[in-house]
């Protein structure tokens, strides 16, 4: 076979539609089972395919004032995290955030099509007319101009079930590090049954100098001193995930380093997210170069003969008792989040260390086995991407 798919415009085959909201939404929210389905992009995750139910319904009157969706429709994020494509497998109505994209053709299969919205090409085409915009957002017009390649309907039943087998091999691996993390918790909660003393943060620090600190603040650090390369920043983006990673490299001077040493993060330190996303978890790692935290991370060097970092960890992360206060009392801070103040007088169960070293042993072998699966979703991310690519070339490509 030789040759290149057919293409179509979005246009061609999908009537395409931006969603709308009542307002104000909350007077047409209701908790009447009766309600339509009020879809919000909280509703869908990075993992899922459909939309199966959703957290809100909105009186009927207000749905007539949206865009009704009807089970099997595709639904396009349209605004932020632009793009990414959902199968709707329940009816309801939708806002702004969401494009409606319903088949205008009896030869459209739906895996097929989840996968090319998915795909890095027509992503690719997305970014390019959304680049214009002040808000990189998309709309219908836009979209209705992306063309993409259009095979046979036996065609695309193929293609997508290739394509399926490689998702599924990938979502067992994602199971395998929740399973992962589920262990280490189930590991965690075991250990706090056993006789401990009740501690709080600031009780746990090393007695060095500045052993908690946040910042810098306002004109300590402006944005325009960031510089190409240097001692880097570490932010949110490194503890998002509640393990320590590089994402966005951010760095300043040697020279304002010398201003800023204070806010200096070193290996074992632990680190808590308490602005934006808060609550947020890691350990800084061993071969950690020279770094600062910004005002966005709470910063810890605790005294080793009283806690190991991981077990702090661990207890900021999953203890219930300490996830009860830390959300108990940011909400009567005087702005909703955490602060320093909040996370020195958390509670904390400390058992004897050779509790937490048995703990940390666990630890280590887990994330090893995680940090395998964790390679092995990243390859098969690209593999899976390379084989889209190819599988929607076109029949000389495959």
């Amino acid at each position: 076979m030789s040759g290149v798919w057919p293409t179509k415009t979005l246009d061609e085959i999908f009537e395409i539609a931006r969603g709308g909201s009542p307002r104000p939404i909350q007077d047409f929210l209701t908790e009447d089972i009766h309600g339509v389905n009020w879809v919000m992009i909280s509703d869908a995750t990075s993992s899922d395919k459909f939309i199966e139910k959703t957290a809100k319904r909105i009186r009927s009157e207000g749905a007539y004032k949206s865009r009704m969706v009807r089970s099997g429709d595709f639904l396009l994020t349209n605004s932020m995290s632009f793009g990414r494509p959902y199968i709707m497998r329940t009816d309801g109505c939708i806002h702004d955030g969401w494009l409606l994209l319903r088949r205008r053709r009896e030869d459209v299969h739906e895996d097929y099509f989840y996968h090319l919205l998915s795909s890095p090409g027509v992503y690719a085409q997305f970014e390019r007319l959304a680049a214009g915009a002040t808000v990189k957002n998309l709309n219908s017009d836009l979209v209705r101009s992306v063309s993409v390649p259009f095979p046979p309907k036996e065609e695309q039943k193929r293609i997508a079930a290739i394509l399926d087998k490689a998702d599924s091999l990938r979502r067992k691996r994602r199971e395998a590090i929740r399973l992962a993390d589920d262990l280490l918790r189930s590991t965690l909660l075991t250990c706090l049954k056993q006789p401990y003393d009740a501690l709080v943060v600031e009780q746990l620090l090393s007695m060095k100098k500045n052993a908690i600190r946040t910042g810098p603040f306002g004109s300590q650090l402006l944005h325009a001193e960031f510089t190409e390369s240097g001692v880097p920043v570490l932010g949110i983006d490194n503890v998002v995930t509640n393990r320590f990673r590089w994402d966005e490299r951010r760095y300043i001077s040697a020279e304002k380093y010398e201003q800023l040493s204070r806010y200096t993060v070193y290996p074992g330190d632990v680190m808590v997210t308490i602005m934006g996303t808060t609550g947020r978890v890691a350990v800084a790692p061993d071969d950690l170069p020279i770094c600062i935290s910004t005002k966005h991370l709470c910063t810890m060097t605790v005294d080793r003969t009283k806690i190991l970092p991981e077990f702090l960890w661990a207890c900021l992360l999953w203890d219930p008792a300490v996830r009860a206060q830390s959300s108990r009392e940011s909400k009567g801070a005087i702005m909703d989040g955490l602060n320093m103040g909040i996370v020195k007088g958390l509670l904390i169960k400390v058992p004897s260390m050779d509790v937490q070293q048995r703990f940390v042993s666990v630890l280590r072998k887990v994330d090893a086995l995680r940090s395998k699966y964790k390679v092995a979703v990243d390859d098969g991310a690209s593999l899976n991407a390379a084989l889209t690519s190819r599988l929607l070339a076109g029949p000389s490509q495959h």
